[in-house]
């Protein structure tokens, strides 16, 4: 894995460094999709039917795009760009964004994206030796500081496969993600 050099936020705004993972995230995510097998139920640019429903139960009320009272599949058709940009920022990104490397921040913010952030987490810290126990703090934002990103990012993807190929063999119906899972993990963001 080539990996350019340890590149904090310098330079780069927080809404940068969102828009630039964001981008990134989506390219991997794409459009609608209503697979079977996908514990999520439909999606729609990686907004979950299932994560909408959740949000809706707890508050989320502007997701009912369609003003019937409930989530449905229509929903999911009706949100538009600036909602689903605003579903990932509150969601997945802000969890994580005190991450300071650039890349290491955006590979958790997609892998987040996919697996929720408790799991992204527990495997960032599986790469930095510390607890895994999902919550990101201090602990292991001083873990993530005293080492070289480079290094926590092979690890974290490495990590990142391991569990997929786990997932894919503790429910078979994961099987036709796990090429996929594969190479979304081992992509890198074009600044890598």
């Amino acid at each position: 894995m080539k990996y350019k050099k340890d590149r904090p936020f310098s330079g780069i705004t927080d809404g940068e460094m969102f828009m630039n993972s964001y981008n990134f995230m989506l390219a991997n995510e794409g459009g609608f999709s209503d697979h079977i097998a996908d514990h999520g139920g439909p999606t729609r640019y990686g907004i979950s039917y299932a994560l909408a429903k959740n949000m809706f139960n707890n508050g989320s009320i502007w997701l009912d795009a369609n003003k019937n009272g409930k989530i449905d599949k229509e929903d999911l058709f009706l949100l538009t760009p600036e909602q689903i940009k605003r579903i990932y920022f509150e969601q997945f990104w802000k969890p994580v964004s005190k991450i300071k490397d650039a890349v290491l921040v955006c590979k958790v913010f997609d892998a987040a994206v996919n697996l929720g952030v408790p799991q992204a987490v527990k495997l960032l810290q599986q790469s930095v030796g510390t607890e895994a126990d999902g919550i990101l703090g201090k602990i292991t934002l001083g873990a993530i500081e005293k080492k070289n990103a480079q290094s926590i990012l092979a690890s974290f993807i490495e990590n990142l496969c391991c569990f997929y190929n786990r997932l894919a063999i503790k429910d078979p119906t994961q099987k036709v993600f796990l090429k996929g899972w594969l190479n979304r993990a081992k992509r890198l963001p074009h600044w890598a």
